[in-house]
């Protein structure tokens, strides 16, 4: 298993991703081998695209029908001599790497970071995942044609500000 890219630009804030209940975790779902066809963030969701082979996929964009898959690699720090590089927001996935990817049922609750939405998310709020921006997009009402999570929670952190996640609709 590959390591993320480590990003050196300070200026870049990657999406931070934690799973917190996930059936591919625990018991139901499965957890994909997928290789990248571009830079993503920890949370997106992608989905699987052409058996590769040695037990890993083509990365496929998720749309509406397909089964959702979020991106949750492990974090390795490689360069650990700057506080400021060992900051979970320094880290992606780099084009052609082989990550790991959880297929999401109703039920899964995950964690993201603020730099994952396209606006400021608030507690009740739903979101969908747009692959063309990489952007979950936040609305009041929830949308049962595609992948849908609601916001449960907000969760303040010394560095960053989470959002917990449920998903609604698959």
């Amino acid at each position: 298993m590959k390591t993320m890219a480590q990003d050196f630009n300070l200026e870049n804030k990657h999406v931070v991703a934690e799973s917190t209940a996930l059936g591919g975790t625990y018991y139901a779902n499965h957890i994909f081998s997928v290789k990248m066809a571009k830079n993503h963030d920890n949370g997106a969701i992608l989905a699987r695209g052409n058996y590769i082979g040695d037990e890993y996929y083509e990365e496929s964009d998720y749309a509406a029908g397909k089964e959702p898959m979020l991106l949750l690699h492990p974090v390795v720090f490689a360069f650990t001599d700057l506080k400021a590089y060992q900051n979970e927001d320094r880290f992606y996935n780099a084009k052609n790497d082989v990550c790991r990817c959880y297929v999401l049922g109703v039920g899964d609750r995950y964690s993201l970071s603020e730099a994952a939405f396209d606006s400021v998310p608030a507690e009740g709020n739903y979101v969908t995942y747009n692959p063309s921006t990489g952007l979950y997009e936040v609305s009041e009402s929830a949308d049962n044609t595609q992948f849908c999570a609601k916001v449960l929670t907000k969760i303040a952190r010394t560095n960053l500000t989470m959002y917990k996640l449920v998903v609604e609709h698959v």
